[in-house]
């Protein structure tokens, strides 16, 4: 296995996995920073399995897709992504996994499971090896280290069928730049799952999924017009009011998705009554959209945002609940909805928002964004932590909350 300098491009990364060779992978947000040497299955040997194991913590991860997975007897204990990444990694013998093999190498085993999905039945009969289900949306599913060396292994033209070893037991006191060093030292490629997601991001492609339908709603007369993510399956919607053609800028409203707010009105947040202002002053101003963007929980979906909802519960805010799950405070990203917009003729809006990030996310996908329109929502016993942490933490453009003065744009 060859060793050379690299550099941190995904492209770069992308052709030394292509090459056969080793890559470093970190998931970059705390509380959860770690580190992995991955390489797709269909190029392990036995000289780069003995450098996954001798220079990681003498753990193998096995991360194989769902139709791999489904062959697996029912007493096969299969792990989630997240499971792995939140075990305590403890350093094991080296060797030892290679020592209870039988006649078969390893290597070959894992070389195989690319080309038959029932090697991993082999696979699965040996010790010390986690046999890890990924998720076929890779990072826009889940922002785990496993799926996105998945979705890297796919986006190299390689299938999903991968292995990872960790590279050290989490410690106090790493930094994602000790993980580069040691990439440096071994002239291995390394990208962190950040540069992975915007690279995912920046060529997810955008289609109109069907025609526009007349949407009567309690505000008012809408158009209603679908966009489908065929990166992610997602469908997002644009409500159109009136007619939004002209040189006037538009008036408009990104709103992500909040299944408790918007549909069972949780005054966890003030996300139900946001969106029904919203609607009420597009109708008053006689046009206007308010697209509906599936991100929710911030981005990290509904499964999740609950688990969040549990951690706020033990005393956490809405951002330290979204680290301790290992996501970062906000994975939403604005780059749809800039070209929904563009799809409409839209470039020049009236924003109504309190965040700032929406503002910047549209402008650096080319939408002029001439005006922030305050869309605040009374404050009660419910939401006022959440309110408040979102002005604290998050720079949130909002009115008194617990004694902390309004922020200026």
């Amino acid at each position: 296995m060859e060793l050379r300098s690299e550099t941190t491009s995904i492209h770069t990364a992308k052709e030394h996995l292509r090459q056969g060779r080793i890559v470093v992978f970190i998931k970059n947000f705390n509380p959860h920073l770690q580190a992995y040497f991955i390489q797709s299955a269909q190029h392990v040997s036995d000289e780069s399995l003995g450098f996954l194991l001798g220079r990681g913590s003498g753990k193998l991860i096995a991360a194989l897709p769902p139709d791999h997975i489904h062959i697996l007897d029912s007493n096969v204990e299969i792990h989630s992504a997240e499971y792995v990444e939140n075990q305590e990694c403890k350093d094991v013998e080296r060797g030892l996994i290679l020592n209870q093999i039988g006649p078969e190498p390893l290597a070959e085993i894992i070389n195989a499971i690319h080309y038959s999905a029932e090697k991993a039945i082999q696979l699965s009969a040996v010790e010390g090896v986690d046999i890890v289900r990924t998720r076929l949306g890779g990072v826009f599913a889940s922002a785990t280290a496993v799926d996105g060396a998945a979705d890297l292994c796919r986006l190299s033209e390689l299938g999903a069928c991968c292995v990872l070893a960790p590279i050290q037991c989490r410690r106090e006191g790493f930094s994602a730049e000790y993980f580069r060093e040691i990439a440096r030292e071994y002239g291995l490629a390394c990208i962190d799952f950040t540069e992975l997601l915007r690279f995912r991001r920046s060529r997810a492609g955008l289609q109109k999924a069907g025609c526009s339908v007349r949407m009567p709603t309690d505000s008012g007369i809408f158009s209603m017009q679908l966009f489908e993510d065929p990166c992610t399956g997602d469908y997002h919607v644009a409500l159109v009011a009136g007619d939004i053609r002209g040189d006037e800028p538009v008036l408009v409203r990104l709103h992500s998705e909040c299944l408790t707010g918007d549909v069972f009105g949780s005054r966890r947040c003030d996300c139900g009554p946001q969106l029904k202002l919203a609607l009420d002053q597009i109708i008053t101003a006689g046009t206007g959209v308010c697209l509906y963007l599936r991100q929710e929980g911030r981005g990290i979906g509904l499964a999740n945002k609950l688990r969040a909802y549990l951690l706020q519960e033990q005393g956490l805010d809405t951002v330290e609940a979204n680290q301790s799950l290992g996501f970062p405070p906000d994975l939403r990203d604005y780059k749809t909805a800039a070209r929904i917009l563009t799809e409409l003729g839209v470039d020049q809006v009236r924003l109504m928002t309190n965040n700032p990030e929406k503002i910047q996310g549209l402008k650096s996908h080319g939408i002029d964004v001439v005006e922030q329109v305050p869309h605040h929502i009374d404050a009660s016993e419910e939401n006022e932590n959440y309110l408040y942490t979102k002005q604290v933490k998050m720079g949130h453009l909002l009115p008194d909350v617990r004694g902390v003065q309004k922020c200026q744009p």
